[in-house]
């Protein structure tokens, strides 16, 4: 039997009374239970908060403090026990036995940023020191999109692949992880590509592609190949054009470095073709060419002074030749285009291949290196962009030795568009 006399259940304090064969506690405030041993947890009962005004019952039934934030101080609530916290935002933290938030992260670049020009920015393990800003890489990015135009001169050597190279744009700025894509081409396409890679620190990746991405003849692909550092960190990009008898690499240049209206010119006299291909990054784009010479676009666009105007979509790919067999190639083209474009590519016999910059990011001084050992002499080209006459000087350097060129001192450029080979 289950009496008051007999078990003694209920806790001191608590008043206890029989009911037949059992008994009943009569709980005081703050306790509660068969035998009043669990104690309530609420602001009445057991406030943890200083000040006691801070406190709050939670749904749950138990008691919280309320945030009393100071500073920089953020309110965190936790959605599943409702407490509240007072903690420092990303990038400001407390020093020890300091409130507010009051101290800037100065090591993380995810807190800072390096504004000279060219600079990357890399982590400092110090969390008292500072960010490094390094000069990096000007072509140097994390999204990229390029397009390989048409090198197959013996049209046998199908084994030969494509290849990209890509790294870290500062060599000791830890890893990278990179996906290569081509986000025209459908999933079940033989040529589609979409994979991931990690790139180790000091290190440069060979990703090598099948030809099948390649452009051939003129007219409309969808052979756009994105490189893109997944974590937004930046890296260089190096492409190889590669035939059995021709190669050439090119630079590419990131996606901030698009524009919208470019000129370029081909080098002269070209045995197989001239060539520029085009690649945009968005949908209804609209381009317009200006062609200089005989083309093989279709009739009536083939002529020279022909204006063609289409309409491309997000990583299409448009390539424009003019081959040698009978149809003079063209030593300038000038491209108006509305929409976003991206930089095109200009391509010879010796398959020189370079991404181009639009026309708002030209310059005015240059340096430029000799290819060593060639014996057939190198081809300076050049071309102006204003509609003012434009005048070159030129001069060479040995070390510190400035020796008077070959070629004229000045030369003038008298129209916009107007070129000089030498």
């Amino acid at each position: 039997m289950e009496t008051c006399e007999c078990t003694n259940s209920c806790q001191s304090h608590e008043e206890c009374t029989n009911s037949g064969n059992s008994h009943t506690c009569a709980c005081p405030s703050c306790y509660t239970g068969p035998t009043c041993s669990e104690k309530i947890n609420s602001c009445a009962c057991n406030n943890p908060c200083k000040p006691a005004g801070l406190c709050k019952d939670t749904s749950l039934g138990t008691a919280v403090c309320k945030c009393d934030c100071i500073g920089y101080e953020e309110c965190v609530i936790d959605t599943i026990t409702e407490r509240e916290e007072c903690r420092c935002p990303s990038c400001m933290y407390s020093r020890e036995g300091e409130r507010g938030c009051l101290n800037r992260v100065t090591n993380k670049c995810d807190c800072n940023s390096c504004y000279g020009d060219q600079e990357v920015c890399v982590d400092n393990d110090d969390p008292q020191g500072n960010v490094q800003c390094k000069i990096g890489n000007p072509s140097s990015g994390h999204a990229f999109t390029v397009v390989f135009e048409e090198n197959d001169t013996e049209k046998s050597f199908k084994e030969i692949p494509l290849e990209i190279y890509f790294s870290s744009a500062v060599w000791n700025d830890g890893d990278r992880t990179v996906r290569v894509s081509t986000p025209g081409l459908p999933f079940n396409h033989y040529c589609f590509v979409n994979e991931t890679v990690i790139v180790k620190a000091k290190t440069v990746y060979r990703f090598p592609l099948e030809r099948c991405l390649m452009q051939n003849g003129t007219g409309l692909e969808h052979l756009a190949i994105r490189i893109t550092e997944l974590n937004n960190r930046s890296i260089s990009v190096y492409g190889i054009n590669k035939d059995r008898w021709t190669a050439d690499g090119f630079l590419a240049l990131p996606d901030e470095k698009a524009g919208t209206e470019f000129q370029t010119s081909s080098y002269t006299p070209a045995h197989i073709a001239t060539q520029f291909a085009i690649v945009t990054l968005y949908d209804d784009t609209e381009i317009t060419m200006t062609l200089a010479d005989d083309n093989n676009l279709p009739s009536p666009y083939n002529k020279k002074g022909s204006v063609y105007t289409t309409k491309l979509n997000a990583f299409d790919t448009f390539q424009v030749q003019a081959r040698c067999d009978g149809i003079p190639s063209f030593r300038e083209c000038r491209l108006d285009l509305t929409g976003l474009g991206y930089p095109i590519y200009g391509k010879s016999r010796d398959h020189l291949i370079e991404q181009i910059l639009p026309r708002d990011r030209w310059g005015t001084d240059f340096a430029i290196v000799s290819v060593p050992h060639r014996v057939v002499g190198d081809l300076l080209q050049i071309m102006a962009v204003n509609g003012e006459s434009t005048i070159c000087h030129f001069y060479r350097k040995f070390g510190n030795q400035q020796q008077e060129p070959e070629i004229p001192e000045k030369l003038s450029l008298p129209l916009e568009g107007g070129t000089i080979g030498s």
